[in-house]
């Protein structure tokens, strides 16, 4: 009997051993029979005080059986309890691989991807989620969030099993506890986005009837300008004629010497002198009017680039506002376990650090050290005086001038007048840099 006895405890061992290896069901107690491994390791993971001793339980388990669900759920929810979602990821993946509609792991898997901002990936998990885990707070909000982006992006319809869990939620949107309320915040901040983009769009729109009317007056006023060019190109062509029969009456009166021819020549080149004196005033009238066109043509092609620069920053601000984003007013949480939510560790970690240390309420900066050099701003440029800007227009002008003169062969010794004149008076401005190339091109 006893031999028998002994026989039927060492079949019992080793049934527990081949159980703890392949079985995910708790072994059961046996007189003179310790539990197996795995549940040593669980109850391990559930009793730990620090998360370092639920990893060296958890390891301890993956020795047993790595793929044991009941291992993987206790540590993923041991490791939410200590605030570390991204540890229990992995364990939410190796139990979905088991079964697709575990909500905890799901919860898990959909807050680890809203919170690197995949929602695509994270839209499906939260839908599964929700669905097992209607009553999980922090499941739920994520859940509403999510079906309230992929409604207002207009995502692709979602087909299958997925498109029956977005109906269900859909029709809970308006009963229920937990799901409803979080689901019309959602829908709530993306209406906000909504008004932001159109708030955005109209701007553009006022900046671009603006830039129409800027474009329209440029337009006259560079008709203008070449109407005025092209009947000053006129007057400097009289002055050339007249200034071509002024050298011809000067040779011709060299080579007579008739009293009545010498007579005859000086009253041709007074009315030539005439010609040319009327040519000039005129070029001069209208370069002094074309003058002010020009200057207010100019300011106006500033004013329309600027209005267009700003309206295309409008418009990319409204094209990327509901676009694969969410509201500000979003947060994600990780899942709750058994009611409570631990906030993620590593988030508030990485927020505290972004904050400055608060000292009362005033900031204090630590005083250089005299063992290393004082780091100072770097000096900015001076800023242009009043004097400077003046002396850059009078330069331009005169600039703008000596160009007209030097398109003319008889009137180069007048642009280089002007040339020296700029060179002289107002040497270090960008005009003069300009009128030295123009210099070398004269002949």
């Amino acid at each position: 009997m006893a031999s028998m006895r002994v026989f039927a405890v060492l079949a019992a061992m080793s049934v527990l051993a081949a159980g703890g290896l392949c079985a995910d069901a708790p072994a059961p107690k046996i007189a003179g029979v310790e539990w197996d491994g795995l549940t040593k390791a669980i109850q391990a993971i559930e009793k730990a005080k620090t998360p370092e001793e639920a990893a060296r339980a958890f390891d301890l388990g993956c020795t047993v059986n790595r793929r044991s669900k009941r291992l993987q759920t206790a540590y993923m929810k041991k490791s939410l309890q200590f605030g570390r979602p991204d540890v229990a990821y992995y364990s939410a993946r190796e139990i979905l691989e088991q079964d697709r509609k575990d909500g905890l792991a799901s919860g898990v898997m959909a807050y680890t991807y809203a919170l690197r901002k995949q929602f695509i990936p994270a839209f499906p998990h939260a839908m599964r989620a929700v669905a097992a885990e209607r009553e999980n707070p922090s499941i739920a909000q994520n859940a509403a969030q999510l079906l309230a982006w992929h409604e207002a992006t207009k995502r692709p319809a979602p087909i299958g099993e997925l498109a029956v869990l977005v109906k269900k939620m859909q029709s809970r949107a308006t009963a229920g506890k937990v799901f409803p309320g979080h689901y019309k915040k959602a829908k709530e901040g993306y209406a906000k986005l909504a008004d932001e983009k159109k708030l955005l769009e109209d701007k553009a729109k006022v900046i671009d009837a603006e830039a129409k009317k800027l474009e329209d007056e440029i337009k006259k006023l560079a008709a203008d300008l070449k109407r005025r060019g092209e009947s000053y190109k006129q007057d400097a062509r009289r002055a050339d004629q007249a200034r071509r029969e002024i050298q011809r009456i000067d040779h011709d009166y060299r080579r007579t010497t008739r009293y009545d021819s010498r007579r005859n020549n000086e009253s041709r080149r007074r009315a030539a002198l005439r010609k040319l004196r009327d040519a000039e005033r005129s070029m001069a009238k209208k370069y002094a009017e074309a003058k002010p066109i020009k200057k207010k043509k100019d300011e106006l092609d500033k004013k329309l680039q600027g209005s267009k620069l700003r309206a295309g920053r409008l418009r990319r601000q409204a094209n990327s506002v509901g676009v694969d984003e969410v509201p500000a007013s979003f947060v994600w949480r990780p899942p709750a376990v058994d009611g409570v939510v631990t906030p993620d560790a590593k988030v508030a970690a990485a927020k505290a650090a972004a904050k400055p240390p608060a000292t009362g309420g005033t900031k204090t900066t630590p005083k250089p050290s005299y063992l290393a050099p004082t780091q100072t701003k770097p000096i900015a440029a001076p800023k242009a005086s009043s004097a400077d800007r003046i002396a850059e227009a009078e330069a331009a002008d005169k600039l703008g001038l000596a160009k007209i003169y030097a398109s003319s062969a008889t009137m180069a010794p007048a642009a280089k007048k002007l040339i020296a004149e700029i060179l002289a008076k107002y040497p270090n401005t960008a005009a003069a840099k300009e009128a030295r190339e123009l210099q070398k091109k004269l002949p």
